[in-house]
Parts: structure tokens; sequence; C-alpha cells
């Protein structure tokens, strides 16, 4: 959200630099100077800005010719507030910029801290947020230095700094909120709200704009009683003020509040009280958005129709005003039309797909990350409600195809969002795209909803001026020309950068023709609320199959985890635990693979799960594909069946494959870092600190770190793990790497990592192993991106975060994570997989192994090494991970036997690449495996279980351990 900062008390800069000489003013030179200043501002004050802007630059050349810094800044910053103004973003930089260098050199105090409020406030709307907040902080810290400077005299003085202050507190606060940092923006507001009330002389707009934003961002935290109290204080503002629009949209809000409180009644009252009083005011947008706001509860209380009349009237609103909310409301409509009998189906199916194609075009347009992320998140409904409702039609009309298009539509949605969430920084990675045609994106899509903004505000005027309304129209025009132009010239020089901005999920047809192999099954699954649905695919046919709702799965997987936590609490040991985890883990097999389903699988060779919801955090090799009862000493697994791997889509499954293709084994074996330093006991954990972004990495990769990086401090500290460099040399053993393979203690740093990337020696190891800890977002107080833990987090910089590894240019055949938790879902819609999963993947790395649990420190190195072993034998990742976990379910040692023990190892991406050894190749690798009859004959050979992988004297280590030691997860 882009703050407005009042224009009583920061109307620009140009009172902020210092005062001439009196010598100097009294020149008719400089008189013409301070001319021109005024006459400019009065043009821009009435909104002829081109005039304005004429008059600034006629002055600035005249200012440059007499070698007059003070009045060149000033307007140099004229000329940034009007480009703003009109949309030129990239030099509205520039100028404030120039002027902000000029004030520095020239001690002009003030005006250097109103530059930097203005270049906050502008690269906050780009999605710059790291450069943003700097900014605002470093404007902060000089009005609160000049503040605590003036004597007790100065009152109004003072009061004007405690404005400024406010206004930048504001500013902050806005920031935080964007980058999803509610508790931080909540903060900043409040303090901007208490700096406001003790003003001498109260401007109560402010006051009131301050307790809207208080508002907005409790309702975002859901604290509705909090939000409904400070939206009820900004609406007595605004009625004591007499301010009938602040009213109407301070009314708006306070139903959406009610509504999302479940207060449905209260909330349409208030939202036909706004929409009365926004109709007096002739405010057209405010009227749509409360009819919206009125269909949507409508909705919610199942009075169809009215929600039908009422959507679509404010469909009709947003489209001649052309606001990018209208796919809210087509969403409603489209949902009640589902609802209204078999003569609404056709409609319903178009309003659908209006609203999704609009979802899409809205999502292109976004350039950083969180952007993408945050809108994504809050369209996902719309798809999941389109799935049910294909689905229901495919029950009313089988054979018509509906079950291929839910199928379509499930891919448009998890497909994209993988995409969606790794954004522009990967994409230009693997483009080699410079690092200018990224902004020159950036800034194409800015000012077109830019345009688009001032078109639709010149629309909803109640008394529209053509001549403005029709420049807004032609710069709307001509900024969209401009980006389609721009797209084509990226699109035909960077093909590949262009799919993954623009990503479009692979057909079916093509995914069981080109993507699949003979053999190959995949499980598509979608949790919906009322019911889940499976979608059974292989090269010759796809079954859509109906399951119980996500309520009854997320349940059973909830059980399943809950033993898992028991064993790590010690109050169960494996073996005792096992009858109870089979038994639950067989009522979800048949919740799962229904008989069609299982019957799919008695003839796969290798099976590919594309997961939803709470089945991400579950592996599919501990189902339980046999009645316990029957045979409680045998249990029976669904990995002995099968090689198993997971995409967060099919699209993603074809993507990885075909970027791989070509793909090159790198020439040294290992890199491994285990067992880092974490420091002393008792220490502080710091979060990384931000730090500068280095030329050339987009502002996209910037508002990542910014993210994963803002300072604040935790207590607590990570216990070291002996046992990971176990495991590392074991595996360091296996492949007959090196000595120096395995980096640990002081030496397993972030810096080491990036330093190897920087220097792109990164891209010559074939295999990276990480053997340490790994938290989840806001495990770390202030870290908000999954990160691997690395050498001494207690001095700022032991976190290696998604956006570092974005960061990274990898050629590896493979990356393990051997930590805990590195493979939970982090997106709060549930879709997708975890952030560092999907940065590794784009990275340069087709397939990648994770843990959905703590893993058991005895129980790495009897897996880890066996697995990289048999794929260094040229075993697929998918085979030789299955071999290493048949070897544990057959181990001697009841402890391993338990799928708490070897289960919580899964992989993503393309499990089914073979690459080869690199003593007998050239460095080629084989796209995917084909033969996978000789493949399934060789894993059903008895395991060796006497694999000398791991020394004798490592094994007696291991013995010496107690059982509950054995527990001490990572």
């Amino acid at each position: 959200m882009r703050r407005i900062v009042a224009g009583s008390f920061l109307i620009l800069a140009l009172a902020a630099s210092p005062a001439p000489s009196p010598t100097a003013v009294a020149t008719p030179d400089v008189q013409t100077l301070e001319r021109q200043l005024d006459l400019a501002s009065s043009f821009y004050r009435n909104g002829d800005y081109e005039a304005a802007l004429r008059i600034w630059q006629a002055g600035l050349a005249e200012a440059r010719k007499k070698n007059d810094s003070v009045y060149a800044a000033q307007f140099l910053t004229g000329i940034g507030t009007v480009q703003d103004a009109l949309a030129r973003y990239p030099e509205a930089l520039a100028s404030w910029q120039q002027a902000l260098t000029i004030n520095r050199k020239t001690g002009a105090t003030l005006a250097e801290a109103t530059d930097l409020e203005s270049i906050a406030t502008l690269k906050d709307f780009l999605g710059q947020y790291a450069e943003a907040l700097v900014a605002a902080q470093l404007a902060l810290s000089i009005y609160r230095e000049m503040s605590s400077g003036l004597d007790g005299t100065s009152v109004l003085e003072k009061m004007n700094y405690q404005i400024r202050e406010a206004s930048v507190l504001g500013i902050i606060g806005s920031i935080e909120q964007d980058l999803g940092a509610y508790t931080d923006a909540l903060a900043a507001e409040q303090q901007s709200l208490a700096l406001n009330r003790e003003v001498m002389v109260p401007v109560q707009e402010l006051e009131a704009s301050d307790l809207t934003m208080i508002g907005e961002i409790e309702n975002g935290l859901r604290r509705y009683a909090d939000a409904l109290s400070s939206e009820r204080q900004a609406l007595t503002i605004y009625r004591g003020e007499g301010s009938r629009s602040g009213e109407a949209a301070d009314l708006r809000r306070i139903g959406v509040i009610e509504s999302n409180r479940g207060a449905f009644a209260r909330g349409l009252a208030a939202e036909h009280n706004a929409l009365a009083l926004f109709r007096k005011v002739r405010n057209r947008p405010g009227a749509a958005a409360a009819l919206g706001s009125i269909a949507d509860i409508e909705k919610n209380l199942g009075k169809y129709a009215a929600a039908r009349r009422d959507s679509a009237a404010a469909v009709r609103l947003n489209v001649a005003l052309r606001l990018p909310s209208v796919w809210k409301d087509l969403s409603v409509l489209a949902f009640a039309d589902s609802k209204l009998g078999p003569n609404y189906e056709v409609s319903a199916q178009r309003h659908y797909d209006e609203a999704l194609a609009r979802v899409e075009r809205l999502r292109a347009g976004l350039y950083s990350p969180g952007e993408r992320t945050s809108f994504f998140g809050t369209a996902l409904f719309v798809y999941d409600e389109y799935i049910a409702f294909l689905v229901d039609l495919d029950k009313r009309h089988p054979r018509k195809g509906y079950d291929r298009k839910a199928l379509q539509i499930l891919e448009r949605k998890a497909g994209r969002s993988v995409l969606e969430e790794i954004g522009a920084s990967t994409a230009q990675h693997f483009g080699g795209v410079p690092a200018e045609i990224v902004q020159q994106e950036t800034f194409a899509g800015a000012v077109v909803r830019s345009d688009q903004e001032r078109y639709s505000k010149a629309l909803a005027s109640a008394n529209p001026d053509h001549i403005t309304l029709n420049s807004a129209k032609t710069d709307l025009d001509t900024a969209i020309k401009k980006q389609d132009a721009l797209d084509k010239r990226v699109k035909a020089s960077y093909p590949r950068y262009y799919a993954l901005r623009h990503p479009r999920p692979i057909p079916l047809d093509y995914i069981q023709r080109q993507v699949l192999k003979h053999g190959e099954v995949m499980l598509i699954y979608d949790l919906l609320y009322e019911r889940s649905v499976l979608w059974v695919v292989d090269r010759q046919h796809m079954q859509m199959l109906r399951l119980s709702p996500r309520r009854r799965i997320d349940a059973l997987v909830a059980a399943l985890h809950q033993h898992i936590e028991r064993i790590f609490a010690q109050t169960r040991t494996p073996a005792r635990d096992l009858p109870g985890f089979l038994r639950d883990s067989f009522a979800l097999y048949r919740q799962l693979v229904p008989k069609e389903a299982a019957r799919a699988l008695l003839s796969a060779k290798s099976l590919v799960v594309v997961p939803s919801g709470s089945l991400y955090e579950m592996p599919f090799e501990a189902l339980a594909t046999q009645d316990p009862a029957r045979n409680p000493e045998r249990p029976h697994y669904l990995i002995e069946n099968v090689a198993i791997a997971y995409v967060s889509s099919a699209s993603l499954l074809g993507v990885v494959s075909a970027s791989y293709s070509n793909h090159r084994s790198a020439p040294q074996t290992l890199l491994a870092f285990a067992n880092p330093s974490f420091g002393s006991p008792g220490m502080q954990v710091v979060s990384p600190p931000i730090v500068p972004q280095p030329d050339g990495v987009p502002a996209s990769l910037g508002s990542l770190q910014l993210k994963a990086m803002r300072p604040s401090t935790a207590s607590g500290i990570f216990p070291q793990l002996p046992g990971t460099v176990i495991e590392a040399n074991a595996v360091r053993d296996a492949l007959r790497a090196p000595a120096n393979s395995v980096i640990s203690g002081d030496d397993a740093t972030r810096a080491h990592i990036l330093s190897l990337n920087s220097g792109g020696t990164i891209q010559n190891y074939r295999y990276l192993l990480f053997a340490t800890h790994a938290v989840l977002p806001d495990q770390i107080e202030g870290l908000t991106q999954p990160a691997i833990v690395l050498a001494h987090p207690e001095r700022g910089d032991g976190f290696l975060t998604m956006a570092d590894v974005f960061g990274l240019k990898l050629n590896a055949d493979f990356v393990t994570l051997s930590a805990c938790d590195t493979g939970i879902v982090t997106n709060p819609s549930g879709e997708g997989i975890s952030g560092l999963t999907r940065a590794f993947l784009y990275a340069g790395t087709p397939a990648i192994s994770v843990t959905l649990w703590q893993v058991d420190d005895d129980a790495a190195p009897q897996i880890t090494p066996r697995f990289f072993a048999a794929m260094k034998s040229g075993k697929t990742a998918a085979q030789a991970l299955r071999e290493a976990q048949l070897a544990m379910i057959r181990s001697n040692d009841p402890r391993f036997n338990h799928p708490f023990a070897w289960a919580p190892y899964v992989i993503f991406g393309d499990g089914d690449l073979v690459t080869k050894d690199l003593r007998s190749d050239t460095g080629a690798v084989a796209p995917r495996a084909g033969n996978h009859q000789v493949r399934r004959s060789a894993l059903h050979k008895p395991p060796n279980t006497t694999l000398g992988l791991v020394s004798r004297a490592t094994r007696r280590t291991l013995r010496r351990r107690s059982v509950a030691g054995a527990f001490a997860g990572r």
C-alpha cells in the first residue's frame, strides 16, 4: 500500500532547502528563480503537471547555468514530484537522487530528509522494500535528530518535525505491511498515531488516516475486535470533520471486518450505508467496492439470487471504471451461478474463466516475488471453487471432459504457484538476462498500473474533465503498447526467461506423451473443503476419483505426525509405537489410494506424487498397503512396491525434465557442510543483517533478502551435531571423494558458500550435502524465510536463506538437505513445497532430497551414504533412496524399522533422472530413465545389509549412544 503524505505540512521539499543569502535574494536572477518555483508549484497543485514540469525544468537549466546548487536541488525535487505524479518512475527516482546528493553536499539536512521520504515512498510502491526501508529509516533519524536539537521556545517548529516524524513512521508501517510483517507495521503506525495526537493543533485527518491503517493491519492479523475499535474511532473523526468520503470508506471497512468475524447481518448493514454514501458523493469506485462486499456477504448467507444481482452490478461498474478488482466480483457471480441450477451452468463457467484470466493477467504484471505470492494467496479460493464446480459437473454429465478441465485448472493453480514463489530472481538467473532488462520490465509494469489507476480515477470523477480523461486514456494506451513491445523483444531474445516470467501449464496430453515414461504413474491430489479429488494419470489413461473431504484427510495426516511426536518426546519407543502407526497409516492409505488407484499401481514401475495441502507433510513411502491386523509381524509399505518422487505440479516435472535434458555433470564429486560451530550456550542468536545489494542483483531478490534478514534477536542456541560429520564422511567415502569435500566447524559458514558462488567454484560440484539444522519461517525471531543453519548464527551471518539460494549458480546433479523440516510447506495457502526446495530446484539441480520431520541423528549415517552410493552406481535418485530405505526397513536394529527413522527422506523434482559415473562417462547425462523393467528387477534383489559404508568403529560409536540420544533431532 502506498501511503500519501499530508500536503499541508510536507508539500514538496522546496521550502526545506536552505534559504539563499540576503544578498542573493535581492538579485533579479534569484527573484526570477523564486517566481518559477512558486508558479510551478501553483500549476502542480492545480493538477497541470506538464506545465509544472516545463517550468521546473527551465528553472533547473537556469540554476545550473548560474552554478546555483541550492536552487538546482529545489527544482530537481519539484521535477521528481511531478514525474512521480505522471508515473515516470525511473525519472522521478533519478531527480530525487540528484537532489539528495546536492542537499547532502550543501548541508541542507531537512531537504535531504524530505528527498529520502519521497524515495522511500516510491521504492515501496515499486516493491524495492530493502531500499525503501533504509531510506525511510534515514529520514526518520534526521527528523528525530533535528527535533532533539530545538530549544523549548521553538514550539511550532518542533510541532512540524513531529508531524514529519509521524509521516515517516507511517511510511515505515506501510513498507512493513507490504512485507507481511504485520506486528512491526502495527508498532510503527501506533507510534505515528501517538505523535499526531500530541500535536498542539491536532490534524484530525492525519489521525484518522493512522487509525484506518491500524484497522487494516489488525484485520490482517485477525484481531477483529481491535480492528473494529480503530475503524470506529476513525469513523467518528470523519463524521466530525464532515468528510462523507472518509465516512463511507470507513463504513465499508467496518462491513468487511464484521463479515470476517461472522457477523454477516451487521456487515451487510454497514456495507449498505457505505453504498448510499458513496452514491451520494458520486464516488463510483467506492460504490463498486461496496456492491462487491454486499454480494460476497449474500453469497456467504446462501442468498444466491441476490448475490448474483449485486455482483453483476459490481462487475459492470468495475469494468466501466477499468478497476483491477473486478475478478473478485466475477468469482462471486460465478459461484452464485453455480448454485442456481442447470440453466446457469454455462454462465458459471464463463464467469469463472474470465475471473481466472483477470487474476493471471494481474499476477503477470507483478514483479516482486512477495507481491506475486501475496496476491496469488488471495485468489486461490477461485481456483478451488471452480474445480469443485467442475467435479460436480462431471458427476452430472460424465464423459463430457469436465474431469480433464478440472485437472487443467488445478495445474494453472499449482503449476504457476511454484513459479510465482520464485519470481523474477530465478527467471533472470537462468535466462542470463541483463539487470537493465529486468528493471525495464519492472518500470513498464509499474507505469501501466499507475496509468490504469489515474484513468480509473478520472472515469470515477463526478464531473470528469474530458481533456484530463483523454490524456489519461492516451497515456494508458501508450504504456500498454510499450509494455507489449518490451514483452515481444524479451520473448525473442530470452525465451526461457520469458517462459518462467509468464508460466503456462503443460497440457495433459503433452504430459502423457512426452513427460511420463512407460510404467510411470502420477497421482495428482487436490484437497478441497467438501470433497477431495485424485487424478490417476499414466501414458494411456486418466481417471478422476472423488475422495473424502479435506478435514478427514488432514485428521489422518495429523494422527501419523502424533506418532512421530511421541517418539521424539520419548513417551514411546519406535517398536512400541509401530502397531498404532501401522493402523493409522493403513487408514490413510485407504483414503488416498482407493481401489481404482491401487489397481493402477499394481503394474507401476515408478510413482510421481503431486501432493496438496497437508499431504506435503506426509511421506507416501510410509503408507501401509496391507491391513496390519492380518499380519502384524510383517508390515508392508508402499515404498516396497515402487520408487516414489514428488513434484508440486505435473507441469513442473515437464519443465525440470526439459531443462536438464542437455545437462552436463560437474567435474568434482561432492561438497558437504556438516556440524557447523553454533556458538556457546546462552548466547543470543541474531538473524542476518541487511547487506548492500550487489550490482546487477534485481530489486525482487533484494526484497527477498530484506524479508529474510530484518535485524532482530532471539534467545537460544542450536545444539552441536557430531553425528552429521560421521554421515558426511560416510558419504564422502561412498563417493570416493577427496578428504576436503567435507567442510565443518568454523569453516562451514554462509560466507564460505556465497564466496564459492561468487567465484563460480560452486558449479564444479556434482553432489551437494547440507547435514545440519534447518529452521522454518519465524522459528527465529525476524527470520521470515526457511533457512539452513550454518556456522555462528549468533553472529548474525549463520543462516543460508531461501533468498541466498535463489542467488546460487549450481550445476549439481543432486542436492541433499539432511536437516529437519526442509520439505515442510511454508506457504499459508497450503500449496507449493518449501521455499528452500523450490529455490534449489531453480538454482541448478533437477532433484533434491528433503526431510519432513526431524532427522534421527543415528539413522542418517545409515541411509544417506547408501543413497549416494546407489546414485553413483547409476541408479536414479528415486531408486537409490528406495534401496536405502528398504535396507533400513529390513535392518536387524529394530530402531530403524519404524518409518520414524527412514521415512522423513523424500525426493522432490525429477527423481527418474539418471546420472552416470564420472569415472566412465564424458559428462553427458541421460534425460530420464527408460528401461523400467530392468530397473525393477534389480530393485527387488535382497538388499546387502553388510555394505561397508560405515566403518566398524563408527558403528561402535553409534551403538554406544542411548536410544534416547538417538532421537536428538536436527
